[in-house]
């Protein structure tokens, strides 16, 4: 592929309006060796924004100097991934997202490492995130709520399909692209199941996770229908079909007293009525019931079934894979300072920092040394990959 561009990749100077993959740059500009030139040393990025995510793993907002695409990077520390025991977790996602290639799944530019963290950088989506929206928005329509839904539907099973159980649906993990469709963001917790189930336990924010999980059975696809179910009842009432803290509800299992992980276990869900005459027909009630069923055998498992709920009647299912289907709104789109600034509120947790202090931070775009660090480097040689 020959491309008319000048570039110096120290300098991070390109001339070109193309946007790459690094292959493509590898061959295109005649770097020695892509390994060799990889961007483990950040000449390649200018890192803008930490944007706040649950957990210890952390997401740059950053741009590629070599055709200033804007671009997400996961970052993780290599020795909390090994005093948490989740290094093949992480190396399994990256298999996945390598392998994975849907419209609705964010895709991955490049990973690699340096001495004390692994790196993944990801597709941007501009937009902000379907737990956002929710906020945002709280009740939404059922008809505004079916565009979403619809979505996650044809992305569970088409991961379904490729025996992949993800385990970790939640709002915050549902990106939104420039048109407002979804982009799922993470796989840490998915399992690849030949089998069809899957006994190993990885539970995901503690509201979304279903009942088998947090007993710690043998399990399979029912759990994603169940964190649809929960999302999906989030989106129309406003809140969670459990009485949980709606600012803490991504906690983990051991913030909860044992009434409420009984209560999601065992308690009644209730399901008021919304909306107008028309909304009440397509109430999306009866496929709640389903999608929440404690018993995985009475939840749908084919498209066939799930197109024939009241909910999905006259619904455009080609129209929406060719992403025909306008947005019912196009959420907050997050705006990237270019220049070292103060980033929205949203994106940056610490907002006490004074302006001096965040571009000290953000220009030397150095991330800690670990200190005591001990394992064999050869554990994570495998976190390498350029598109």
């Amino acid at each position: 592929m020959e491309v008319n561009a000048e570039a110096n990749i120290d300098s991070g100077e390109f001339t070109g309006n193309n946007s790459l993959t690094w292959n493509q740059i590898s061959s295109s500009f005649n770097l020695p060796d892509a390994r060799q030139k990889k961007p483990s040393d950040f000449k390649f990025f200018n890192l803008l924004n930490r944007a706040s995510q649950p957990g210890d793993t952390k997401v740059w907002l950053a741009k590629r100097k070599i055709d200033n695409q804007p671009c997400a990077i996961k970052v993780k520390q290599k020795q909390k991934c090994l005093v948490e025991g989740t290094t093949d977790d992480l190396l399994n996602e990256l298999d996945l997202l390598k392998w994975l290639k849907h419209q609705y799944i964010v895709s991955i530019q490049s990973a690699f490492i340096n001495n004390d963290y692994l790196f993944m950088e990801m597709e941007f989506a501009p937009h902000q995130t379907l737990a956002h929206l929710t906020k945002e928005y709280k009740m939404m329509s059922p008809f505004i709520a079916r565009f979403y839904i619809s979505q996650l539907i044809v992305v569970l099973d088409f991961l379904h399909s490729q025996k992949i159980v993800l385990r970790g649906l939640t709002p915050s993990s549902v990106l939104l692209d420039h048109k407002g469709y979804i982009k799922l963001s993470n796989f840490s917790s998915a399992v690849y199941t030949p089998e069809d189930i899957c006994t190993k336990k990885n539970l995901c924010a503690f509201a979304y996770t279903a009942p088998e999980l947090i007993l710690d059975k043998t399990h399979s696809y029912s759990v994603d229908w169940w964190s649809l179910g929960v999302i999906m009842y989030e989106m129309i009432y406003g809140t969670l079909p459990f009485d949980l803290d709606p600012y803490e509800h991504e906690d983990s299992i051991e913030n909860y007293d044992k009434n409420v992980v009984e209560e999601i276990i065992q308690g009644d869900i209730r399901y008021p009525s919304v909306g107008d005459k028309t909304e009440r027909f397509l109430c999306p009630n009866s496929f709640l019931r389903i999608l929440l069923s404690r018993e995985p055998t009475d939840q749908m498992t084919s498209m066939i079934e799930i197109k024939k709920e009241y909910l999905f009647e006259g619904f455009d299912w080609d129209e929406l894979e060719n992403r025909k289907i306008p947005a019912p709104f196009l959420p907050n789109k997050v705006k990237i300072p270019w220049k070292t600034s103060r980033p929205p509120h949203f994106l940056y947790n610490n907002r006490e920092k004074d302006s001096k202090e965040y571009a000290q931070e953000y220009t030397d775009w150095k991330f800690p040394e670990t200190e005591n660090l001990e394992y064999k480097e050869d554990v994570f040689s495998n976190y390498f990959y350029l598109k």
